[in-house]
């Protein structure tokens, strides 16, 4: 319960951040020194700490939702639906993981990018 708990505060908590800043660092860019988010078209330049803490709530998030996903398929085999099911397990898996791990690098290599370009 306390691993579905901290999961939903970490995604209602990037749910928030990201809007209030107009966007993601995994949807944005850096140019020139300045850090960009962007939800949708048009881009928002913030600050480097922002950009760095929506990098880094994007890989919170991705664990997060890889937890939740578990959780539901656990659930799912407790209840009885997935017992004879393993192939779909094993799909479900794979789909939590493949995502989740996708976007859990990606948020690493742009948090490791920022830091580098910020030091010049």
């Amino acid at each position: 319960m306390v691993t579905v708990s901290l999961s939903i505060i970490v995604l209602v908590s990037f749910a928030i951040f990201t809007a209030s800043i107009g966007g993601d660092a995994l949807d944005g860019k850096i140019e020139n020194g300045h850090y960009f988010v962007r939800q949708g078209a048009p881009y928002k330049e913030v600050s480097f700490f922002q950009y760095i803490i929506s990098a880094f709530l994007c890989l919170m998030a991705s664990v997060a939702f890889f937890l939740l996903g578990n959780r539901v398929l656990y659930v799912l085999e407790i209840v009885g639906i997935l017992k004879s099911k393993s192939a779909l397990r094993i799909c479900l898996n794979i789909f939590f993981g493949g995502i989740c791990g996708s976007v859990f690098l990606y948020s690493i290599f742009i948090i490791l990018h920022s830091l580098a370009m910020s030091r010049g």
